[in-house]
């Protein structure tokens, strides 16, 4: 998905506002901890995130459900 494409935009208009910048703020401060660390790319710290959320136990759950 890209930014802009229809299924972005209907998600964007049904994230909350509140939620939304609150996990913004989530990621900044997790990002800012492990380059602390290291200086990985931000690109690659999204990447493993992406592989940490895709392996939630709800959307595990919810996967299973389809």
């Amino acid at each position: 998905m890209k930014e802009f494409d229809p299924t972005f935009n209907r998600i964007d208009g049904l994230v909350n506002i509140e939620m939304g910048d609150q996990f913004m703020r989530a990621f900044a401060i997790l990002l800012q901890d492990i380059q602390r660390d290291e200086p990985f790319e931000a690109d690659d710290v999204i990447d493993y995130l992406e592989i940490k959320m895709r392996s939630c136990a709800l959307v595990e759950e919810q996967r299973k459900e389809l």
